[in-house]
């Protein structure tokens, strides 16, 4: 009969503690201390700290007043992500108003919370998402918080409008060759000289690409971009003259940027401002502008191409037709053949190499991807205490924060003159100044995690073809290819998701009117 000896248990783990992260968001307003970044620190990390089976991982704050949508928050993105890394258990927030003001985010973050894990406590309302009969009750409160940012918003719309009827609005940014100074635009002459330079050049010929290309050359302090070239041409303050709500946002959540083609009244200002250019050429270009556009020199409709294929001058290509057959050309070349001596090449050609491409990628994933992968996996090990730092800087930054804000109390009941003053505050701005860009830094870091999963996903959707392609594939192509540069007329250099970059080669193919 077998005998049976039991092993007792060895040492009890203790429970592990609970990770929690604080989300917030913090007023911009200096003078508002209940609200600002160092009173939440301070707040958090004591409330955390009287509870010894919690660990404070990091704290979020979005500066700022809306809460209208998620996406335009960087940190409470930011937060979503580790919380999908598994870094995070717990989230407290102080009220539902500050998490969200939209009831669809709101219930759109939450469950996806849910399904990573993680719970939230909402402290005014003390209402826990552990607890899945509360949804109900986030929606009230979720739908109060809305109404009460409709509200505000819509306010805000009717005073803006009301503005602009009369013509008192101030735009946000000044124009190109302007600058604000108290409620007006004013001349700045240095590149108000370069505006009258870009009418000139395109009166006289000179397509959009081109133009960038010349300012690129001189005037080398700016990035220039075609975009940027087409407002210059279409913007009526250059006549002294303003079209105000040529866009709008909706009225409704979540609020989106339309273009105003009639929805809305518009209101055009004649003398709003110092014209820099006569009203003579302002019309000649607009009409010049509407001719090429019937000519068919427009943007292009959406293709698998559109955007993606670009010169090594750094111009993209556009989309030909040339006798039946689709060829893409660089625009830079169009515009000034000197400049770029890049020819045409063939849509099927560029289809070909890409098809040619992901059959070897697929073949050979084990020689390619896996040894970039183990690189990422091995930086990600060594970096693996940024989130720890980050939060040792937040602390330094709530700190100095702190220090500013008694440097101004002394200075206002009159026991720092203005010197000290002066002095005090520059010393503490360049030691926050020196800690963001630390933060910045370490969050950079942290970015591997991302590249990483983007070549995971990479890695699996190779993995997920079974067969030789031998067709262009627009599907994988949307999905993997984030660009093509055209090194030369027999190579391709594809830029996939990851980071990975690839040369293809391509065949040479004469164009059939070339004889």
């Amino acid at each position: 009969m077998p005998r049976i000896t039991t092993i007792p248990a060895g040492i009890e783990h203790a429970p592990a503690l609970l990770r929690m992260a604080a989300y917030a968001r913090t007023s911009s307003d200096s003078s508002d201390q209940q609200h600002s970044y160092a009173a939440q620190v301070k707040y958090y990390t004591e409330h955390v700290g009287s509870h010894p089976e919690w660990v404070l991982t990091e704290i979020y704050a979005d500066e700022g007043l809306t809460g209208t949508s998620a996406e335009k928050r960087e940190d409470f993105q930011r937060m979503l992500a580790d919380c999908k890394r598994g870094k995070i258990d717990r989230i407290l927030c102080k009220s539902v108003s500050r998490f969200s003001r939209n009831t669809s985010d709101l219930l759109t973050a939450l469950r996806l919370l849910k399904s990573y894990g993680v719970t939230v406590l909402f402290q005014k309302e003390n209402l826990d998402t552990a607890n899945m009969g509360d949804e109900f009750v986030l929606t009230m409160h979720g739908m109060a918080a809305q109404d009460e940012s409709l509200t505000i918003s819509s306010n805000q719309r009717w005073a803006t409008r009301k503005r602009m009827a009369d013509g008192t609005f101030l735009p946000g940014s000044a124009p190109y060759g302007y600058r604000i100074q108290g409620r007006e635009l004013v001349v700045h002459e240095p590149e108000a000289g370069i505006v009258r330079q870009i009418y000139q050049w395109f009166l006289s010929g000179m397509g959009k690409q081109a133009i960038v290309n010349r300012l690129g050359r001189e005037h080398p302090e700016k990035r220039w971009h075609m975009t940027g070239v087409d407002y210059i041409l279409g913007n009526s303050h250059y006549i002294g003259d303003a079209l105000f709500q040529k866009n709008f946002n909706t009225g409704t959540l979540p609020y989106r940027k339309l273009k105003n083609e009639g929805q809305l009244p518009q209101y055009y200002v004649e003398g709003y401002n110092a014209p820099i250019i006569s009203a003579g050429d302002y019309h000649a270009v607009q009409r010049l502008r509407k001719a090429r556009e019937i000519k068919g020199h427009g943007p292009e409709g959406r293709r698998p191409l559109s955007g993606k294929l670009r010169c090594a001058c750094g111009s993209l290509f556009r989309r030909k037709i040339i006798r039946g057959e689709v060829y893409w050309g660089c625009r830079g070349h169009y515009d000034a053949i000197d400049s770029c001596p890049m020819l045409e090449l063939s849509e099927s050609l560029i289809y070909d190499a890409f098809t040619a491409l992901v059959n070897k990628l697929a073949a050979h994933r084990a020689y390619i991807l896996t040894p970039m992968l183990g690189q990422l996996e091995q930086m990600q090990a060594r970096h693996s205490g940024t989130q720890q730092k980050v939060y040792e800087v937040d602390k330094k930054i709530a700190e100095l924060n702190g220090q500013s804000h008694t440097i101004a109390r002394l200075h206002n009941k009159g026991i720092l003159d203005s010197s000290d003053f002066t002095a005090q505050t520059g010393r503490v701005s360049q030691q926050v100044n020196a800690l963001r860009a630390e933060r910045r830094r370490l969050l950079r870091e942290d970015e591997n995690n991302d590249a990483l999963a983007a070549l995971r996903a990479l890695d699996d959707t190779l993995a997920a073809i079974e067969e030789t392609q031998t067709a262009f594939n627009e599907d994988l192509f949307a999905e993997i290819v984030l660009g093509i540069a055209a090194v030369s007329q027999t190579e391709l250099r594809f830029r996939l998701r990851g980071g990975l970059e690839l040369t293809e080669t391509i065949e040479r193919r004469k164009r059939r009117d070339a004889a």
